[in-house]
């Protein structure tokens, strides 16, 4: 059975929120008719039923205690066409990265690194999961681990 656009649109919101650009690319796949689907994906977005902001709330809710900014950021801008409405959320969420980091090594590693070489290594860990070198730093130094 062949569906719609408009059908296999709903049945993918149905099951999570999606962004206008990474829904638009997951249909392309499908259909071959973009005009098709923009217009279908901007009737969704009139009805409320496709919304980049809760999207990219619901984003951040979900993703925020694996990863950090820096990460999140890169993945919602891969995933949603407005680098300025990524920004304002992820500057209005008030996130710890410093204690993230400081659980995820402990759930990772048993605890903060004490040694030069669990330290780097744990470093690049923080460093593939998003943290920026400055989070990293202050997490170390608040541990009391010498830099």
């Amino acid at each position: 059975m062949k569906y719609s656009v408009k059908a296999k649109a709903l049945y993918f919101l149905s099951r999570r929120e999606y962004g206008y650009l990474e829904l638009f690319t997951k249909l392309k796949r499908q259909f071959d008719d973009e005009y098709e689907i923009s217009r279908v994906l901007n009737d969704l977005v009139g009805l409320g039923y496709l919304s980049d902001e809760r999207y990219v709330k619901s984003y951040l809710t979900s993703k925020s205690g694996k990863y950090g900014l820096l990460k999140l950021k890169y993945s919602l801008n891969q995933k949603v066409d407005n680098p300025e409405l990524v920004q304002q959320m992820i500057d209005d969420i008030n996130i710890d990265e410093v204690a993230i980091a400081k659980e995820i090594l402990i759930k990772k590693f048993g605890g903060i690194a004490n040694s030069a070489v669990d330290k780097a290594r744990q470093s690049r860990f923080l460093v593939s999961r998003g943290f920026s070198f400055g989070v990293i730093g202050r997490l170390f130094r608040s541990a009391g681990v010498k830099i």
